[in-house]
């Protein structure tokens, strides 16, 4: 490779002399470091890096986890184009910013682990920003294309050289295409011919700053992107988060993925104890796991991961929601509203899909399953209340919305209580003997004592008095 000037020009510096004046004017702080944190092969300048642009040390970006990043990302966008043919170039580069971002916080969780210090976020920036010019642009001569002092760009040849700092442990020996960026020199001093082949690479045309975007690289509104939204279900078995498989580690990372949405704000220490208190998780399991949460939910159409970097705690992306979310959304409003609340208040309930955390035992989930069932019940009786005591009562939806409670909580009497005003106030003996049985069994099972209220009612019913109104509510 030629890193001299094309020709002997008293005007134009040559190469050699502005990098050492580079060298001279950045001072200690941009000399590389000794050993293995050597620029290297796998490095070359920024589109900053000429002495006139006065820009500080950019960060050194490993081009073997650029090459890594970039082999994943295009398997999956070639996927997506499969699935999409007609998706519009703008998004297809959206598309790929998502997936930079996810590869590159993966690759990051790797490094923090295997340097024992997380890297920076200048650069992780510079790994995203490099695979994304590898994917969509001219790969690393984009930053002298977009360099204003770069006038030409010269390709002399190409050497092999090993890389010092191989990405995974690879080790392999990895190619470095020598670029030379040639400074802007003026008209009158310009040859007319060129001594060997070099072939000089033109400008790109660029598009005018205020230009307004066009509809398909405009950034989806919340309307478009709520499709792609991640929902945790909570109730019911098995624990599931879109986007998770049950396969392998699946049922662990689903775990600590609703630990995570259910406990925001939370600290590594935190969560190491939590998902096992007697044997608790070590930083590197943690980090494990938290990359593959990252590398099993993607991105969201902002194109942040929908588990991004933590900054005070873990928390997810606010487009990451679930039932219990949902469910409190509904159930607030409809209590705080007892005229036109009834629908909201059905709404929740009809979410049920089986009690919360169901056939799994989380000690950090014992103070949430708590809260879950009171709110049901809650929830529950107040519908039952509500469609019983109406301008037209329906008994039959509020026995549903009683008996629908009763298989989150059995041992709630409130709606036992319910249940049987319900029975007594349409006459049906049988349902009323029914509802006490049942009663009475779970007592029995759980060796509970029944409330001095539900006691009454018992009474009243079975003595087969006239049904008051508001009988053993309360």
């Amino acid at each position: 490779m030629r890193a001299s000037p094309l020709h002997h020009n008293p005007q134009v510096t040559p190469f050699a002399e502005r990098i050492a004046a580079q060298e001279r004017a950045a001072g200690p702080a941009a000399a590389p470091p000794q050993g293995g944190g050597s620029a290297g092969p796998g490095s070359v300048p920024g589109p900053g890096s000429l002495p006139e642009q006065g820009v500080g040390v950019q960060p050194v970006v490993d081009y073997a986890a650029v090459r890594l990043i970039k082999r994943e990302v295009g398997e999956r966008l070639t996927s997506l184009l499969r699935a999409s043919p007609r998706l519009s170039a703008a998004a297809q580069e959206q598309q790929g910013r998502a997936l930079i971002n996810e590869q590159v916080a993966i690759w990051s969780d790797a490094e923090a682990v295997k340097r024992g210090t997380s890297t920076s976020s200048a650069e992780d920036a510079a790994i995203a920003q490099a695979v994304f010019d590898l994917q969509f642009r001219a790969g690393r001569l984009q930053a002298h294309l977009d360099n204003p002092a770069v006038e030409n760009i010269f390709i002399n040849g190409y050497t092999d050289a090993p890389n010092p700092t191989p990405c995974c442990g690879s080790g392999r020996p990895t190619a470095k295409p020598p670029v030379i960026p040639a400074a802007r020199t003026p008209p009158s001093s310009r040859p007319s011919a060129h001594p060997g082949p070099r072939r000089p690479i033109p400008r790109p045309r660029r598009t005018h700053p205020k230009a307004k975007p066009s509809r398909a690289s405009r950034p989806p509104t919340r309307a478009t992107s709520s499709r792609r939204r991640r929902r945790f279900r909570s109730w019911g078995r098995p624990l599931t988060v879109s986007g998770i498989t049950h396969s392998g580690h699946g049922p662990k990372v689903a775990a600590l993925a609703a630990l995570i949405h259910l406990r925001p704000g939370r600290t590594a220490e935190f969560l190491c104890t939590a998902m096992d208190p007697v044997n608790p998780w070590s930083t590197r399991t943690l980090q494990t796991r938290l990359s593959e949460i990252r590398s099993r939910l993607g991105a969201a159409p902002d194109g942040q991961p929908y588990l991004p970097r933590p900054k005070h705690g873990y928390s997810f992306h606010p487009d990451v929601t679930s039932d219990w979310r949902r469910f409190q959304d509904l159930a607030t409003r409809g209590l705080a509203d007892p005229q036109g609340g009834t629908g909201d208040l059905e709404n929740a309930l009809a979410l049920l899909r089986g009690k919360p955390f169901e056939g799994r035992d989380f000690s950090w989930a014992d103070a949430v399953q708590q809260e879950m069932i009171s709110r049901i019940v809650d929830t529950a009786h107040t519908l039952a209340v509500r469609h019983t005591e109406g301008d037209e009562p329906d008994l039959d939806a509020a026995r549903r919305a009683a008996l629908r409670g009763l298989e989150i909580d059995e041992t709630a009497e409130v709606l036992y209580r319910d249940w049987m005003n319900i029975e007594w106030g349409a006459g049906n003996t049988a349902g009323v003997r029914k509802a006490i049985a049942r009663l009475q069994q779970v007592a029995r099972t759980y060796d509970i004592s029944l409330e001095p209220v539900t006691e009454q009612l018992i009474d009243l019913v079975l003595a087969d008095r006239t049904a008051p109104s508001r009988a053993g509510r309360s």
